[in-house]
Formats: C-alpha cells, structure tokens, sequence
C-alpha cells in the first residue's frame, strides 16, 4: 500500500454526536501528531496515531500538532454519526469500495492517512462517494472528486465497537 499520492488529511463532514475534548489528552510520546491526523487513545489514556484495523483503532481527530510528548493536545472525538471524509490509498478509486463495507487505514505516516481495499478488520465503514450529489463549482475550481479517479475521497463513519475499543500503547 502505497500513499505517495495522497493530498490532504481527513476532515469531518458531519459532526453528529462528536465532542470536542480540549484538556484531556496528552500525547503518547511516540507519535508525532499532527493537526488533521486521525488518533486513537491508547489503553493508557494518551493520544497516538490511529491503527490500521481492530476495534480501538481510531477514537477521533487531532486539532492541533503535539511539540513534545506529554503535551495535551485538543482533539474532536468522534461517534458512530460522525461521517469523516478520507482518501483512498494510491492506485484505488472510490468506487473500488464497496458502501456500507468496512476497510482498514493505511497510516503509515502522520502527514498522509488514507483507506485501503482490505476488508479483514476493517474500521473505515464507507457511507457514500464524495461526488455523490454534489456537482457544485467552489471559489478555486470545479468539484473534482470524481470517484472513478485514483486518490479521490470516500465519505467514512466508524462503527460503535471501533470507537469503545483500546489498543495498547504505541511502543
């Protein structure tokens, strides 16, 4: 797997039952979290990277950058509403996905997180293509998630037993 091509980190589209939490969690020390990363809290109550697969994988999103270990950082902790979008890892289109089907992560750097095709212990349950509905021109260009390109974004949400589990602590 492969995230060369990947442009921007997730965003949330819809917010739905998520809580904003500003001085609960300190960065675990191991990771380098940056604004827009997509988190977990690992079984010792401290901020890492999100996992791949399994349940605990990913809680939430960073709001801002850790400078050190043992920081606090301000995240966005999602629920099972919460509809996140993502981009697919290099050489897979949105529609190589299959809605309602659940993949993992490729997260294998802070600055580019991005969805799979692998279904074994997925967490990333797709809801809908970005392109879906939305054929609008923005104030830069024309809309340009056609989900039939390479590294387009799919609209996510995380089920309620990916968002109740915990992984251990980074090592």
């Amino acid at each position: 797997m492969a995230v060369t091509s990947v442009k921007g980190k997730a965003e949330i589209v819809k917010l739905g039952g998520a809580v904003e939490q500003r001085n609960a969690y300190k960065a675990g020390g191991v990771d380098t979290i940056y604004a827009g990363d997509l988190i977990r809290i690992n079984s010792s109550g401290a901020i890492d990277l999100a996992e791949s697969a399994s349940a605990g994988a990913v809680h939430g999103i960073a709001l801002e950058a850790n400078a050190a270990s043992a920081v606090t950082l301000p995240v966005i902790l999602f629920s099972d509403d919460t509809i996140v979008s993502i981009p697919c890892i290099d050489q897979l289109e949105p529609e190589e996905l299959t809605k309602s089907e659940s993949y993992t992560l490729d997260v294998s750097t802070a600055k580019k997180q991005a969805v799979t095709l692998v279904t074994t212990n997925g967490v990333a349950t797709v809801v809908d293509y970005a392109d879906t509905g939305v054929p609008w021109t923005d104030r830069y260009d024309a809309f340009d998630q056609d989900s039939g390109t390479d590294n387009n974004r799919v609209l996510v949400r995380f089920k309620t037993t990916v968002l109740d589990g915990f992984a251990a602590a980074a090592s």
